[in-house]
């Protein structure tokens, strides 16, 4: 965990802060200031854990069910709504792991949000 924070620091810290946005509009959930050196410090302490996908549903499975109800729609009054994709960059991130081979994501586009 260490290395990717390391080598991909800005990156990283990015996206804790739109992860952490995400959680505070959707959610109602305040973090104290400072949330992306704290991680990354956590980061540094258990470096020697490898990253696995294994718990991808219950850690960015969440986030990125979430993105999948961002879409265009038209209303009854024929009003066209626009639902952005909350966290543009965490789903760019795990498109580019999907490209690669290295995770699926077509088990985890179920868009039943878990509370």
């Amino acid at each position: 965990m260490g290395q990717v924070e390391e080598r991909h620091k800005n990156l990283v810290e990015e996206l804790i802060r739109e992860l952490a946005t995400m959680c505070r509009f959707t959610l109602s959930v305040a973090l104290k200031t400072g949330l992306e050196e704290r991680l990354c410090a956590y980061s540094r302490q258990v470096e020697f854990l490898p990253t696995s996908l294994e718990d991808f549903k219950w850690r960015n499975g969440w986030f990125y069910r979430y993105s999948m109800l961002s879409k265009t729609t038209i209303n009854r009054n024929g009003l066209k709504m626009e639902m952005p994709d909350s966290t543009p960059l965490h789903t760019e991130l795990l498109e580019l792991a999907q490209e690669q081979g290295l995770i699926d994501l077509s088990e985890h586009q179920d868009t039943q949000i878990e509370w």
